[in-house]
């Protein structure tokens, strides 16, 4: 499982890539802890999770797979990234309406309230 305990996240940093900062080895080990820890082998090869998280860490290493037709397809994803079906975007744009619409029906319908805690933040709804 990934060390979260471990890292410290300053304001600073807060825009920056948390796995910049691990070894490829490292973040190979954590891949497969993951992997393992959550019984994913059995739905997609190791070796994708692993080449995964290669990108995740260095978003333009995709230049030097070696598969071409890996190249190829986040090449594609890159540069057209507006590439998928109206009926997606017109999904999109409906349910984004829908939760605007639910939105206001909670803020004049409820009183929300919003608490810290030592275990994060909690919200709370009264009628």
């Amino acid at each position: 499982m990934f060390p979260c305990t471990e890292i410290v996240i300053s304001k600073e940093s807060r825009s920056r890539n948390p796995l910049e900062h691990w070894t490829d080895e490292e973040l190979q080990t954590h891949v497969k802890d993951f992997i393992e820890s959550k019984g994913l082998e059995d739905f997609i090869p190791v070796k994708l999770y692993k080449t995964a998280a290669r990108l995740a860490k260095d978003p333009m290493s995709y230049t030097r797979l070696k598969r071409k037709d890996q190249r190829d397809a986040l090449e594609i994803e890159r540069n057209s990234r507006w590439q998928q079906s109206k009926a997606l975007y017109a999904t999109i744009a409906v349910c984004s309406v829908a939760a605007m619409v639910q939105y206001v029906y909670l803020m004049e319908c409820s009183w929300i309230t919003v608490a810290n805690s030592e275990k994060g933040v909690g919200i709370r709804l009264v009628r």
